[in-house]
């Protein structure tokens, strides 16, 4: 999955263009939106999964609790969201 990350994107690039000679992809729009697909994706999955590593779904219940909230408190799956908004595009800007 982080192949674009340890190869050269030129070396991809011509790996990508060889099978998609074979698929006759060349040319078209699927085939322009999955290259883009396969170069960015894995930088973008490196960087949600680094915050979603470093995420506590539990703190939101914490702060529910310390500020008087009961057993029915809970957090809403915005929350998470939130804290995901900016790894997808810090993961798209990166890809060079």
């Amino acid at each position: 999955m982080v192949s674009p990350v340890v190869v050269p994107t030129i070396v991809l690039s011509i790996g990508l263009y060889s099978v998609y000679a074979r698929w006759r992809l060349i040319e078209t729009a699927a085939g322009l939106v999955l290259a883009h697909t396969v170069l960015a994706l894995p930088f973008v999955v490196l960087n949600v999964t680094a915050v979603l590593y470093k995420l506590d779904l539990l703190a939101g219940k914490r702060a529910a609790r310390s500020l008087g909230g009961g057993a029915t408190s809970h957090v809403h799956a915005g929350d998470a969201a939130a804290a995901l908004g900016p790894a997808s595009p810090a993961g798209r800007s990166l890809r060079s």
